[in-house]
């Protein structure tokens, strides 16, 4: 069975916005601020900025996605540990989210609201495509190369840590710092989409590769929790093909608690001790082209939290296992001494 795709407008409006800030560089900022919450460009359909009555109206795909977003960025102290909202507005602690299907518009300058969007004028800025760049002739831009420079991975107003996702300013310090866990936890994929290459921090596991006998999969899942604790940390994704393509992984029934106990019973078999707050699972809904909710099918994502700094060699049954680019490499079995302590 699947759902129905709705046909309502799906979106959020943000206000107040600074009124005399490029529409460019705030469409950059509200890109790296969704990013940073775990919005993806692939869940954006535009942006819209309209800068005389201050406000940003985003485009969304989908009821999910709008509804995640209304409820974490109308948590404003918590989003403030995460992005620096003074490069939004000079009123960070008045920031609000509405849904735009039950905003009401008005023109600015009328006795209600007069800082809401103007609906019968034109947006001073452009409305775009995911990438959030442009090309001369005003259309969004969607070249690789765009795609490539605007993705979170790269994100070009957050401030960049080798091999690691974005960091960004905290608004008490307004010093680089990660992401909670630095992890994607995404709300949903398409069916076909491409997450990108395998690089050291991310792996996937194809769904004809992920095997539900549980001594398997607590052993691949250890493998790769100890490998990507002795380079940094990243992300493992099930139901995800090699070469990155979305295809999504059966968790019905009780899949879902079957794997959790896996993931915990991986790590508890991993040398020296990793808590459960150092890595994270999350099940990302699968939908066809159309929107709809596939049953059943789900990304699974298993995260690992970058270690700082790293508390020695991991290993996983005594196995020393580390992710390099493109692969899991064994490095050799330790003996009855770890990190040099007998």
């Amino acid at each position: 069975m699947t759902e129905k795709l709705e046909q309502a407008p799906r979106g959020i409006i943000i206000r107040p916005l600074y009124h005399n800030k490029k529409d460019e560089d705030m469409v950059q900022h509200i890109l790296c601020l969704l990013n940073s919450v775990g919005v993806r460009n692939l869940d954006i359909r535009f942006i819209r900025i309209f800068a005389r009555s201050g406000c940003a109206k985003v485009g969304l795909r989908s009821k999910d996605v709008e509804d995640y977003a209304v409820k974490v960025l109308k948590e404003v102290k918590s989003l403030m540990s995460l992005y620096d909202l003074r490069l939004l507005t000079d009123r960070p602690k008045w920031l609000k989210v509405d849904r735009m299907a039950s905003f009401k518009i008005v023109p600015v300058g009328t006795t209600t609201t007069p800082q809401v969007i103007v609906s019968n004028s034109q947006p001073r800025a452009w409305a775009q495509k995911s990438t959030g760049a442009m090309q001369r002739d005003g259309q969004p831009s969607t070249s690789t190369e765009t795609i490539d420079r605007m993705s979170t991975e790269t994100s070009f107003s957050s401030h960049q840590e080798p091999s690691l996702r974005p960091a960004v300013l905290t608004a008490a310090t307004s010093t680089p710092s990660l992401p909670p866990c630095g992890c994607p936890e995404t709300v949903f994929y398409f069916v076909n989409q491409t997450i990108g290459p395998r690089t050291r921090q991310n792996a996937f596991v194809p769904a004809k590769g992920f095997d539900s006998l549980p001594q398997r999969v607590q052993n691949l899942l250890g493998r790769h929790l100890c490998g990507f604790l002795n380079s940094e940390g990243g992300v493992l994704y099930i139901g995800v093909q090699d070469y990155g393509v979305v295809e999504g992984v059966d968790m019905g029934g009780s899949l879902e608690k079957q794997l959790l106990e896996n993931v915990a019973a991986a790590a508890d078999n991993i040398e020296p001790r990793v808590f459960p707050d150092e890595y994270s699972v999350n099940f990302a809904k699968v939908k066809d082209e159309n929107g709809n909710t596939l049953q059943n099918k789900k990304v699974v994502e298993v995260c690992v939290k970058p270690r700082r700094p790293a508390e020695g060699v991991y290993a996983y049954k005594r196995r020393i296992y580390m992710q390099r680019d493109c692969s899991l490499d064994f490095l050799g079995v330790v003996g009855s001494c770890l990190n040099g302590v007998p």
